[in-house]
């Protein structure tokens, strides 16, 4: 597996991506509100959320394909320098099944909110 640029050995390049995407959110979001709520500005409130939508989903799908090339979360984190026990493996895995619940909601919660906003 290969080192991401954020400085953690197990990690991925495309995890430090989404890791940095996630950071970036935040203030791309205030920026947003600031234009439609301070400047009112609508048009470019709306620009700033389809372009943070794009790069976020392109963000995503590089991360899935990314997560797929290195084996899985399965191998990602159980490397020999520190091998989880059965116990630590379903413990993440009912985490995961919690995350996918939201993960996959939010890009189709996203979707309608945008259609909705572009008519």
């Amino acid at each position: 597996m290969g080192n991401g640029f954020l400085g953690f050995p197990p990690s991925t390049l495309m995890l430090d991506v989404v890791v940095s995407a996630l950071v970036l959110v935040v203030p791309i979001l205030l920026f947003s509100l600031f234009l439609v709520k301070v400047k009112k500005n609508f048009t470019a409130h709306r620009n700033v959320q389809l372009l943070l939508a794009v790069v976020l989903l392109i963000a995503v799908v590089l991360f899935e394909i990314d997560m797929r090339l290195h084996g899985g979360w399965e191998q990602i984190v159980n490397r020999p320098a520190g091998r989880l026990s059965p116990e630590r493996i379903a413990t993440i895995r009912q985490a995961l099944y919690v995350h996918l619940v939201f993960a996959v909601s939010t890009p189709i919660l996203w979707g309608v909110t945008i259609a909705g906003a572009l008519r």
